[in-house]
């Protein structure tokens, strides 16, 4: 709500006035002749205005650029097209901008209010925008990094921005007092060559082509140089000099160091093997040392009438195409780069071929453009023929080899590694060795890598053992690092070298398998070999004593048991590397072979199973005459109450039946079964609870279901009470 103020000496005018306006505006009517703080029109009638002139023109002042209204309110009627002029014997009337007179309709009065705030409102956008525009302008003005400041006509320094500031020394630029023969850091001549080119400006002089460059001394004593340039503009109908002062010391430090390094080219092109040329950026030859007319056979002169295909008739035919298209390259944005680079094959004069390598570099001139192209020309033939040899011998080795620098980043692999690991050379080489084989390392083995290479960066030959995931499945590798130094005896390079070891790892760990089964069966057969042999040898030796005969038979028993030792002894040996020959088997044939070869006695065969399956017909045969001599050997017919004896013993009227399952295939006995704290032990090389058994015979059945893939499993049957090997896993041929 805005807020009104009214000065009225007449007490009913100026009541009558407020409760007019206070319904539509704040009021205020002060005692003081005094505007108030937040006021945003004033209402004055004749009689107070005199007394109020200055204050008025003090708030008005104050709130400039915004427009402050003030109201008169006159007893006379007066046309609302008001000319001040028409009332000049009102002291300040200037300062009044609108009048009403009274009496007046409240309606009427509240339009001429709302113009004059409206023009408020409208000024205070106004001024905002300005100010706004103003700060913009000082934040841009300083910001600008260069020098920049303003003169007059005559000469006055109006404004200048901080970087002039900051050059100068000066705080601050009061208008029209300082000149630039004031200011310390600017000599005389500094001055006066400043003077002229505003001078120049104001005079509508064309701009030189070359501005002129000027010295200035800082305040701390350091010595810059700045070239000058100067442009007019009006300001409120004067005209002032705009001179930006910009730094040209490196440039000209550039200017210079370029004379000098023109001087030391020559100077070294003329005693170097390599052939330097230099050329314009438009293709002129400039210079061309004297190694080329060596190699050619061509002076610089016939060079510099076309360099471009002189160049292109000296090269290899097959190389000529490429060779054109680096030339026009260069040429066409020769700062695209900072060294071009080609290898190609040139013919020499007497005929040779010979490997050249050329890198040509951009030179800038003092304005940050190309100007020239110079170029160095290296025959390389003898280290191409070195790196033909390396690639023969680096990709040749039957063995994985990388390069590393001791950062761990690729620099080159070889095709063994590349295809052994499955990696995209381009990807891997530059990244860092365990990002590059990212795809075949976790975590753990990422790690283990990092921690390897920085130990050979640090100079250690490290060789150690990794699984890694190849291409064509899990390998082992044998790994080395091995650090190279350079003369001053710092890790330039590190050379990885990897074997894929994985047949010989499989090898010993085969072997240290066969030696863990030869010592269980040293363990075996000297215990089991023994007891038999010392039964032997008593009984023999209570024959010859006594002359009983009697004692022959359990003497034959013994070596009977040995026999049946010995052979199982060679079935695991030979099951060592146990293969099978699948094809369809009849279980009910190959079970009635076995039983039959197993010439157990008094025993019962029972076999239920129709279908074939596919199996090797000669190694089910061997497991299941196995399974049937432990029912034999640990079955009973006998009473439950003998079962604990016929574990020891055993009888031979045990009845035995092979069934098929859903899944396979199972034998079972109606014999005492095995103790639920023996079933998990069955199967291991040497156990048996019978007092002439080998302990081999479950063993060899498990190597043999192994062999084919299946599974077995032993538990009580629950009709006979005897024992269940269950087999799974059998493929039925239906």
């Amino acid at each position: 709500m805005s807020t009104v103020t009214l000065f009225v000496a007449e007490d009913r005018d100026r009541q009558l006035l407020a409760e007019w306006l206070g319904e539509e505006y704040e009021v205020s009517t002060p005692v003081e002749p005094r505007v108030g703080v937040g006021t945003d029109l004033v209402i004055v009638d004749a009689a107070s205005f005199p007394q109020l002139k200055d204050g008025l023109r003090e708030w008005k002042t104050e709130a400039e650029p915004v427009f402050a209204p003030v109201l008169l309110v006159a007893e006379q009627a007066q046309s609302e097209a008001f000319d001040p002029s028409d009332w000049e014997t009102i002291d300040g009337l200037y300062i009044v901008d609108d009048i009403v007179s009274i009496p007046i309709e409240k309606a009427v009065l509240y339009r001429r209010i709302e113009n004059l705030l409206e023009r408020r409102d409208l000024s205070g956008q106004l001024a905002s925008r300005y100010r706004r525009s103003e700060r913009r302008f000082e934040r841009l003005f300083d910001g600008v990094p260069d020098p920049v400041f303003v003169l007059s006509e005559d000469g006055a320094l109006t404004s200048a921005n901080e970087a002039f500031r900051t050059l100068t020394g000066l705080d601050d630029v009061p208008e029209r007092s300082v000149r630039l023969a004031d200011v310390d850091v600017l000599s005389a001549t500094t001055a006066d060559r400043i003077e002229e080119q505003a001078a120049a400006a104001f005079a509508d002089e064309p701009l030189p082509d070359q501005q002129p460059t000027v010295r200035l001394e800082t305040p701390d004593g350091e010595v810059r140089y700045a070239s000058v340039s100067a442009a007019t503009l009006d300001v409120e109908g004067q005209r002032e000099a705009v001179v930006v002062l910009r730094d040209v010391t490196e440039r000209r430090e550039r200017e210079r160091e370029l004379e000098r390094i023109e001087q030391r080219f020559r100077q070294i092109a003329e005693h170097v093997s390599e052939i330097i040329w230099l050329t314009t950026i438009d293709g002129d030859l400039l210079y061309a040392s004297p190694g080329y007319e060596e190699l050619t056979g061509r002076s610089v002169e016939d060079l510099a009438s076309d360099p471009g295909e002189i160049a292109l008739e000296h090269a290899h035919p097959d190389d000529r195409e490429r060779l054109e298209s680096y030339i026009d390259r260069i040429f066409s944005d020769p700062g695209q780069q900072d060294v071009h680079t080609i290898e190609y094959r040139l013919l020499t004069a007497d005929g040779q071929t010979r490997w050249i390598e050329t890198d040509t570099y951009p030179v800038y001139g003092p304005d940050g453009q190309v100007t020239r192209l110079v170029g160095i020309l290296e025959d390389v033939t003898e280290r191409k023929r070195r790196e033909r040899r390396f690639d023969a011998i680096f990709n040749q080795t039957f063995q994985l080899t990388g390069l590393l620098d001791p950062d761990g980043r690729v620099v080159e692999l070889n095709d063994q590694a590349v295809a052994y690991l499955d990696l995209d050379r381009e990807a891997a080489v530059g990244a860092r060795v365990w990002d590059a084989a990212s795809g075949i390392l976790d975590a753990q083995r990422r790690d283990r890598l990092v921690e390897h290479v920085e130990r050979a960066a640090a100079g250690e030959f490290v060789r150690y053992e990794e699984r890694v995931v190849a291409a064509d499945g899990v390998a082992t590798l044998d790994v080395s690092i091995k650090p190279i130094r350079d003369t001053f005896g710092e890790v330039v390079l590190l050379v990885v070298e990897a074997r894929d070891v994985s047949e010989r790892k499989e090898r010993e760990r085969e072997l240290a398998r066969q030696n863990e089964r030869l010592e269980e069966f040293a363990s075996i057969v000297s215990h089991d070999l023994r007891n038999p042999l010392q039964i032997i040898r008593a009984r023999l030796g209570i024959a010859r004593d006594t002359g009983d005969l009697d004692h022959l038979e359990p003497a034959e028993d013994a070596v009977d048991r040995m026999d049946r030792l010995i052979d199982d002894l060679l079935d695991l040996a030979r099951h060592g590397d146990l293969s099978v020959d699948v094809e369809p088997v009849s279980i009910e044939e190959v079970a009635t072979r076995a039983w039959l070869s197993s010439d157990e006695g008094d025993a019962t065969l029972d076999v239920a199973a129709p279908e074939p399956i596919r199996a090797d017909p000669d190694r089910v045969a061997q497991l299941l005459e196995n399974l049937f001599r432990n029912s034999v050997e640990h079955g009973s017919t006998g009473s439950r109450t003998q079962s604990d004896d016929a574990v020891e013993h055993g009888g031979t009227n045990v009845t035995v039946r092979v069934e098929q399952t859903a899944d396979g295939v199972a034998v079972v006995d109606d014999g005492p079964g095995i103790p639920p704290e023996e079933r998990e032990s069955v199967f291991d090389l040497g156990h048996t609870t019978a007092t002439d058994g080998t302990g081999f015979g479950l063993a060899i059945v498990k190597e043999i279901v192994d062999a084919h893939g299946w599974s077995i499993a032993v538990e009580n049957d629950p009709e006979t009470g005897g024992a269940r090997f269950e087999i799974t896993g059998v493929e039925r041929l239906e």
